[in-house]
């Protein structure tokens, strides 16, 4: 079985797709602000991609908030989406390193 498992080509190519369109806007954005927000990405039912954008209704809504509005969008509109993706900023703490 290849990492792939059980996904069709044809699948696995839309998931590329998506997956390099949101890598590109994430990577322009951190480029031009140095940080972005997360961005979703999804495949309609004619394979056609869009860019969603989500927030709370306040000026900077938290990271986990905008994944989570996301999250609920891809559940409400199952039926009319082939592929979806999130793409967010991580950081990893910084480490201090004692030194004399």
């Amino acid at each position: 079985m290849s990492e792939r498992g059980h996904v069709s080509q044809e699948a696995w190519d839309e998931l590329e797709q998506l997956y390099h369109l949101a890598i590109d806007v994430a990577s322009s954005l951190l480029m031009k602000n140095s940080e972005f927000y997360p961005i979703a990405v999804v495949l309609d039912l004619n394979g056609e991609p869009r860019f969603l954008a989500a927030g709370d209704g306040t000026d900077f809504p938290a990271s986990a908030t905008v994944e989570e509005i996301f999250r609920e969008t891809f559940l409400e509109r199952k039926n009319s989406l082939r592929a979806t993706i999130i793409a967010s900023m991580s950081a990893s703490p910084r480490r201090t390193v004692a030194t004399r």
